[in-house]
């Protein structure tokens, strides 16, 4: 009756423990000390999954040592070892998951450390391995400065101790996803707050052209001629397209930030969807002066697996500017070629004036026109930065 007592007390100890632990290893300090100084036996150490090498342990340097000078050496070597499934005390748990007794070390086969260590103060060891589930995620080991025969009650007694640390990993594993998840949520929110920051300045542009010119109208009417009425009537239509492409791109971004986009893949002709892209561009083409062509090494490309709504959408926003950042009379050729990975890769060469290497780190930067700003080509300067967010949807390089 005295040693159930002493059992449930013992357990009551780590218990409570575990349920007061924020992290796995300040509930393995209190568990290691306590079935030191409850058994009287004077090494406790604790092992973990490798971070580095899967299905391994690894020391945590987490100890108890009745006499950390007498087994020092013991120590050195056991921070030095790793071990396999199946080998040395801890390894056979990455096998069995079921809690292990040595009579003593020194006469066991799969005890590689004894062969190593002079140390003659360590005879008999058990571990016991901590549970999360069915998976190991790390084992305690104890040894005595004696032979000690099997004690099947105490090891049972382990077992639940395992099962009680367990949760406190468990705990810590659901707090390190939550605190993930939030600092997702968190970025989400400052990436939003920052573009809508930005879209507020670029909303002014459009607006500003539109009132300005309205006004004109509205106050000029009688004084101003047909040449001038027609140019203030073009700038508002100007203003309010601007304004239109921004609000759809600024609705696009929201939702692919939110991760609210309804993607649905099918199968697509390439050469198809390119001839689609082109065509949906060609007016502006036109207005440009830009002579458009499709390019195809080889017509044995393969089909692909996208969205052909927003496919087309970043295909047709490279080549919007392509033509738009052009000269009159320049060029811009859409190639599809078929790579040996399998994937295929659509290209966009034009004869514009380029980017330069400098800027390329910010080409994806939403509102970044690279000093383009006072030109008299419009633009938001959101289109590839919504492109290159589609692309990372999509999956696609």
């Amino acid at each position: 009756m005295r040693q159930n007592s002493e059992y449930l007390n013992l357990l009551q100890i780590i218990t409570r423990a575990a349920n007061s632990s924020e992290s796995i290893s300040n509930a393995i300090d209190v568990c290691i000390e306590s079935i030191c100084r409850y058994s009287k036996w004077p090494v406790g150490h604790a092992c973990v999954l490798s971070k580095d090498e899967p299905n391994t342990l690894v020391s945590l340097s987490n100890w108890y040592l009745e006499n950390a000078d007498l087994y020092k050496e013991f120590i050195k070597v056991t921070e030095e070892t790793t071990f396999k499934p199946g080998v040395g005390l801890p390894g056979r748990f990455l096998s069995s998951g079921e809690p292990a007794w040595i009579v003593d070390v020194n006469k066991d086969l799969n005890f590689p450390r004894a062969k190593i260590f002079a140390n003659k103060e360590i005879y008999a060891g058990f571990a016991f391995p901590v549970l999360v589930g069915n998976k190991v995620v790390a084992v305690l080991e104890f040894f005595s400065d004696q032979q000690e025969e099997l004690n099947a009650e105490f090891l049972e007694l382990m077992r639940n101790v395992g099962t009680q640390i367990g949760r406190v990993s468990e705990r810590e594993s659901n707090a390190h996803h939550m605190k993930e998840e939030i600092g997702k949520v968190d970025a989400t929110i400052q990436a939003k707050t920052n573009f809508l920051s930005s879209m507020s300045h670029e909303f002014m542009t459009p607006l500003n052209a539109i009132m300005g010119f309205g006004q004109m109208l509205e106050t000029g009417i009688n004084e101003l001629s047909a040449a001038d009425q027609e140019m203030c009537i073009r700038n508002i239509l100007d203003g309010g397209a601007q304004l239109e492409d921004l609000i759809k791109n600024a609705i696009l971004f929201s939702q692919i930030v939110d991760k609210k986009m309804a993607i649905e893949r099918i199968t697509v002709e390439a050469i198809t969807m390119a001839k689609e892209c082109l065509e949906h561009v060609q007016s502006k083409a036109n207005e440009y002066e830009i002579s458009l062509s499709l390019d195809v090494p080889s017509n044995d490309v393969s089909e692909i697996f996208i969205d052909p709504k927003y496919g087309k959408k970043i295909v047709e926003t490279f080549l919007l500017n392509s033509i738009i950042y052009n000269h009159a009379d320049g060029e811009a050729k859409l190639k599809v070629l078929q790579k040996n990975d399998g994937l295929v890769r659509f290209s966009i060469i034009d004869t514009g004036q380029g980017i330069k290497e400098i800027d390329h780190e910010n080409v994806f930067k939403p509102f970044n026109r690279f000093g383009m700003e006072n030109s008299p080509i419009g633009g938001s300067g959101i289109g590839l930065a919504v492109a290159k967010e589609l692309s990372d949807q999509l999956d696609a390089q």
